[in-house]
């Protein structure tokens, strides 16, 4: 008999799908998958695909991401300057002009619909096809829209999670012929304890939860920063953000730095192997002059977000659950409210949020079936709002949770994850798709029950300690990745260059922070980390790296408290504990006490050899790595210009005021 996965919400049963075959080697008692031929390939990818016509044109320069094409700042010719009107969308308003205008030229143009081959200077062009008629979404069991949001009763939250449940059983032993497409999911402030698969006693995520029953859960993956904007940069280059300049803290609405235009992002390397890219959500890597630094300039085809954290505005008169509950606290204040973009062009100042994930989730879906109807991967990068600060949701999850606002906003990420999956299910793609999911950074205690949750790890946001440092991991690939747990070392540095080598497409050309964690995910071996490094939010280069985690071991040469982790019982996570030098440094062994709650060097008791010889280890990777790491001049030092921040209603006074388009309330 299956396993049986059930959900106290919605009192379904779910099936766990095991693949059949040869022993997973990580997991010789527990799991199987089964190797794929080429004859199961070619008919998996033959369904659903029309007839390609092979046509050799010259290679293309800028396929090279080994160096940065410098016609990219140039002007091209335009995307989609705005996103299309959702179906049943009744609060889509027409564009404003101006900087950010309609027919704004971003320099990365969206791809025809051709699908380069990496061996050859041939491409693979699709014959013509005619754009499908819109589909409502309002049946029980799909993604429907209910008051701006996604509609997720209980029965329709099960149903959506046993729909696409059943096609993960379909798409098992099912393989790719090609590189995967791609849906990289990073969730904002979630901490190490906020989801069911990781001991949270009442938070609703059986979609993410059936994630991790079908996928590879990680227990010990990381990010090299626990702040908004560095943690960000370090995901999409796979590079240490010190080494691009993005430091100390993060990038304001008015800010004239930027992820540097010479930094090769993920999307830039997946575009060069044929991807076509988007992003939807929060992008948080500067705005710059003309928007110089925003995605449609960083390798995304196609952006629909906030281009900041959505406290980074007044949000004191803004509604988070309908019909009326006002947004908690007054944000930002001093601002333009926050914007919605539309790649380079205003959609709303500021945006209805009770509406907002189910348009991310709308945009999500016509990028998929854009890219199979073009014979073309595609990579989704879905940056959601949620659960940063303040919280927000549609009504079908106002109050629902039972865990308060941030516990709703929690509720909904989740439904939009199932109806990612129900999306990537109902176009077929289910087995040639690879999903990722994690977070930027731990929990933002200060806020208390608004903040999140780190499980039993110490401090959260802002801090070195594990509650900020250490962030919930999925991998999810049907017949690729085998169900199973992982305590292997991993960071949110390695996504590229896995990715890399998992679509083959080559690596930058510059010094990468990150590994392949590819024989990890499929399979067939270990992570090659063995060591990570972790800066402090406002990173300099005499101190270096504060904290190093080698094996089991971690050692903090120094800590320093945060605002983001104030008001838990532990002092040491506190704004008020200041920069403090250990020496010896504090050493913890994470296997046996990952709450970080006892220094092996602290105590009376004789230090075990191991110990000792561990903590000359990591007092060696630090001198080694702190003298090998060359800070870049700092982004933030730029300073900042108010006439930067964007206006839906450019040259109008009085600013920042003036800036508001707001999007009709349904």
């Amino acid at each position: 008999m299956e396993p049986e996965l059930t959900h106290p919400l919605c009192q379904c049963v779910l099936p766990i799908v095991q693949p059949q075959g040869r022993p997973d080697p990580r997991y010789p008692d527990t799991h199987t998958y089964t190797p794929h031929t080429d004859t199961q390939t070619r008919a998996r990818r033959g369904k659903g695909f029309k007839e390609f016509a092979v046509s050799c044109v010259e290679k293309s320069t800028g396929s090279n991401v080994g160096e940065k094409v410098s016609s990219r700042r140039a002007p091209r010719p335009s995307l989609r300057a705005a996103h299309p009107a959702m179906p049943g969308d009744a609060h889509n308003t027409p564009l404003r002009s101006g900087p950010f205008r309609k027919d704004a030229s971003p320099p990365a143009p969206e791809p025809s619909s051709s699908r380069a081959d990496p061996g050859s200077q041939c491409h693979v062009t699709s014959a013509p096809d005619h754009e499908p008629e819109p589909q409502p979404l309002g049946e029980e069991g799909q993604i429907a829209r209910e008051s701006g949001s996604l509609v997720t009763a209980p029965s329709v939250l099960c149903a959506m999670v046993a729909l696409w449940a059943l096609a993960l059983a379909l798409a098992t032993g099912l393989a790719t012929a090609g590189p995967p497409n791609i849906v990289l999911i990073f969730a904002d402030d979630l901490g190490y304890g906020d989801l069911g698969s990781y001991g949270h006693p009442s938070s609703t995520t059986p979609n993410l939860d059936q994630l991790a029953a079908g996928g590879l859960r990680f227990t010990d993956f990381y990010v090299p920063v626990s702040l908004c904007t560095p943690s960000r940069a370090a995901l999409l280059t796979g590079r240490l953000p010190v080494r691009m300049g993005l430091y100390p803290g993060v990038l304001e609405p008015s800010s004239q730095g930027g992820l540097p235009l010479e930094e090769v992002t993920l999307a830039e390397v997946l575009a060069a192997r044929g991807y076509l890219t988007g992003i939807a959500g929060k992008w948080h890597l500067g705005v710059g002059p003309e928007g110089a630094f925003l995605p449609p300039h960083q390798g995304f085809h196609r952006f629909l977000g906030i281009p900041y954290s959505h406290d980074q505005g007044p949000c004191q008169n803004l509604t988070c659950f309908p019909p009326s509950t006002p947004c908690d606290g007054s944000c930002d204040q001093g601002l333009v409210p926050i914007p919605l973009l539309a790649n380079l062009s205003v959609e709303a100042q500021p945006p209805w949020l009770p509406g907002l994930e189910a348009r991310y989730v709308a945009f999500a879906r016509d990028l998929m079936a854009d890219a199979q109807r073009q014979g073309r991967p595609f990579f989704l990068y879905y940056a959601s709002h949620h659960t940063h600060y303040p919280q927000f949701g549609g009504q079908s999850f106002s109050g629902r949770s039972g865990r308060g606002p941030f516990g709703d906003s929690l509720m909904e990420l989740d439904a939009a994850v199932g109806a990612l999956m129900t999306a990537v299910g109902d176009l077929g793609l289910l087995g040639e798709t690879l999903v990722i999911f994690t977070a930027d950074n731990g929990p933002e205690t200060m806020r208390m029950s608004h903040g999140g949750c780190s499980g039993l790890l110490r401090c959260g946001k802002g801090t070195t300690f594990e509650g900020g440092v250490r962030e919930p991991a999925l991998a999810f690939w049907p017949g690729h990745i085998a169900p199973g747990v992982t305590h292997e070392l991993a960071s949110s540095l390695d996504i590229l260059p896995t990715l890399a080598a998992l679509t083959g497409a080559p690596l930058p050309n510059v010094t990468l922070d990150g590994v392949d964690l590819s024989p990890l995910l499929l399979g067939t071996g270990k992570s090659p980390r063995q060591s990570l490094f972790f800066y402090s939010a406002y990173p300099d280069e005499v101190h270096g790296v504060f904290a190093v985690r080698s094996g089991k071991y971690k050692a903090h040469f120094f800590t320093q408290g945060s605002i983001h982790s104030d008001t838990t019982p532990d002092p040491a996570c506190h704004a008020s504990n200041p920069l403090t030098a250990h020496e010896p440094p504090l050493l913890f062994d994470l296997s046996e006490d990952p709450g970080e709650n006892y220094n092996l060097l602290g105590g009376m008791a004789e230090v075990a050899p191991e110990a000792m010889q561990a903590l000359k280890q990591l007092q060696l990777l630090k001198a080694q790595f702190d003298a090998s790491v060359t800070f870049s001049p700092s982004q933030m030092a730029r300073g900042e210009d108010p006439a930067l921040q964007i206006c839906c209603q450019p040259g109008c006074t009085p600013r920042p005021s003036c800036c508001h388009c707001p999007e009709p309330q349904a």
